[in-house]
């Protein structure tokens, strides 16, 4: 099999992480993976300023993103895997990755913003355009989902969150088991 692209957006983490979890099942199909993290200039950088001239990116949360993406890097580095860090926009740099490795498919996280859902849109057509699919993984809510009961999903919460609580604590909502961290050789690299 290509390789896999692990795209790590905005969960930095290895521990129960629901990207992974789907990043396994293709390593047991035979897949390599090449995770990678972009400094998306959207948001970094001198350019990335709102649209009343206010940086995106204030430099307490920027220094924070760089030690957690370093955490990352040695989390990574401890399981045998090597974490590739680009900076531009991810739409040019995941497809441009995806093609010199000639990945078949980029798994990351998806996003529920509007800003995130229009970068998402953009790169799995240029993933698409490099011969790549981009698989959308579901992992940033403590209940999956899913998951969810009849009349409290996602497009049947507006405005007040206690109602829609509510119907989530009295539904007796599974929380999902916790997925394995990835072991020691466990995320094998692509060849060259």
């Amino acid at each position: 099999l290509r390789p896999v692209i692990l795209w790590f957006r905005n969960d930095l983490r290895l521990r129960d992480s629901d990207t992974l979890a789907v990043v396994a099942q293709r390593i047991a199909q035979g897949a390599t993976v090449l995770p990678v993290y972009v400094f998306d200039t959207l948001w970094f950088g001198p350019s990335a300023l709102d649209e009343f001239g206010v940086a995106r990116t204030g430099r307490h949360r920027a220094k924070f993103l760089a030690e957690a993406v370093e955490d990352l890097r040695q989390g990574l580095k401890g399981v045998g895997a090597e974490l590739v860090v680009a900076c531009g926009r991810p739409e040019k740099t995941i497809a441009a990755i995806t093609k010199a490795v000639g990945a078949q498919e980029v798994i990351c996280q998806g996003e529920a913003c509007y800003e995130e859902k229009k970068i998402e849109k953009r790169t799995a057509a240029a993933c698409k355009q490099a011969g790549a699919e981009l698989t959308l993984v579901w992992g940033a809510t403590m209940h999956h989902i899913m998951d969810l009961p009849p009349g409290a999903g996602v497009k049947e919460y507006r405005g007040a969150f206690t109602p829609w609580r509510q119907k989530i604590e009295g539904s007796r909502c599974p929380v999902r088991k916790e997925h394995p961290t990835p072991k020691p050789g466990g995320l094998p690299a692509p060849e060259g």
